[in-house]
């Protein structure tokens, strides 16, 4: 809701009363969420205006508004329509715990206990979950956003190295750097499902918007790993340049963006066709890459 609810008294004509000094009472009309409304709810109004300063509502919801009233001379009116919903959650990673913290307030909620070097924090699409990779114990812990308690600790392969959640919500892949695989964890059960072989070393993971292909991007094979979520199995490797790092996929879903650290190139994969379109040379030891979602001009 606005962090400032303003109420004036008008007369008919749809002037202010400069005259009115009542009181004006506030509360919540229509109640999608079953929501509470705190704060200073009466106050007297000045010129005939009131400003309530420090109102909020507990209840998450879509369609709230709110009444103000008058007991002299009797005057009811409704605001528009407003949305409450919680405030975000930010989970960082530490050496051995995860801290949550509070958009609304940037305070620290809680502190998780896990089990070793985070290397990785992905949520799922509905917030529900956080799932944090321990590279020390070779395991994900699954975290409750609602608790702030670790539900599941998972076992995974050597070495652990970050986290991607399927745009559905119902998968994790975890890439294994040392074991050359990708274990791919249930969201629902919280069970390891599946383990898949890939090339040596992989770094990193990126996702199409449609969740229909996983790529892992392999440093020391130099190549690309497709995955099949649906099957979960590699469906084609794709040779790229040497010691790749990272990989990034277009809004669109049509291209992955691939940086060779050692060759001073980024690839540039077709997903309809996994095969490579173009080589970019770049600046020297590429890693980190970002796609904006459309270009400077506006144009997607």
């Amino acid at each position: 809701m606005p962090d400032t609810v303003e109420v004036t008294v008008r007369d008919f004509l749809g002037s202010v009363v400069t005259g009115f000094t009542g009181d004006v009472t506030v509360a919540v009309g229509t109640n999608p969420g079953g929501g509470t409304l705190s704060g200073t709810m009466t106050l007297a109004a000045t010129s005939g205006v009131v400003n309530f300063t420090d109102l909020s509502i507990v209840g998450d919801g879509s369609g709230y508004d709110l009444t103000a009233s008058t007991a002299a001379p009797g005057l009811i009116v409704t605001s528009s329509g407003f949305d409450v919903h919680p405030a975000p959650l930010v989970y960082v990673g530490n050496y051995q715990t995860v801290s949550a913290i509070s958009a609304a307030t940037n305070t620290v909620l809680a502190t998780i206990d896990t089990d070793g070097l985070t290397t990785g924090v992905a949520t799922t699409p509905d917030g529900t979950s956080v799932y944090v990779t321990n590279r020390l114990t070779n395991s994900v812990s699954a975290i409750s956003t609602e608790t702030n308690v670790e539900v599941a600790n998972v076992g995974v392969g050597n070495w652990p190295q970050a986290v991607l959640i399927t745009p559905d919500g119902t998968q994790v892949y975890v890439p294994n750097r040392f074991d050359q695989s990708v274990s791919v964890v249930s969201t629902e059960t919280n069970t390891l499902v599946a383990t898949v072989p890939v090339g040596v070393t992989p770094w990193a993971l990126a996702i199409t918007p449609d969740g229909q292909q996983v790529y892992v991007v392999n440093g020391n094979s130099d190549d690309v790993s497709v995955i099949s979520p649906a099957s979960n199995t590699v469906v084609p490797t794709v040779s790229v340049g040497l010691d790749p790092r990272a990989a990034a996929i277009t809004p669109d879903g049509t291209q992955v963006y691939v940086t060779n650290s050692a060759s001073s190139t980024v690839s540039v994969i077709s997903t309809a066709t996994n095969t490579v379109l173009a080589t970019v040379e770049v600046g020297n030891g590429p890693g980190p890459i970002a796609i904006t979602p459309w270009g400077p001009d506006g144009s997607r």
